[in-house]
């Protein structure tokens, strides 16, 4: 995403906030408009001022990334064991 069109989509989250819309709809509309997990999680963590786990944390929790949450759990639950056998 250019940069120009991150700051557009940041000024669109942040106004759709300030009209009363939720946040985890703001993310699926953000997903439906093919913002990928990363972009989603930069978006949250800049709109919010969150680092970047609870930006993770707050995208991961709701519905529009529901198909992906079990793969990026597993993916983490590997790196943590694979840290522990190192």
């Amino acid at each position: 995403m250019a940069n120009s069109g991150y700051h557009q989509v940041i000024a669109e989250a942040r106004q759709r906030l300030e009209e009363g819309e939720d946040l985890q709809d703001v993310v699926a509309l953000l997903r439906s408009r093919d913002s990928g997990l990363m972009q989603c999680i930069g978006v949250v963590k800049d709109l919010l001022g969150v680092d970047l786990a609870e930006a993770k944390r707050i995208v991961l929790s709701g519905p529009a990334f529901a198909d992906v949450r079990a793969g990026v759990d597993a993916f983490w639950d590997a790196v943590a064991e694979a840290a522990k056998e190192a």
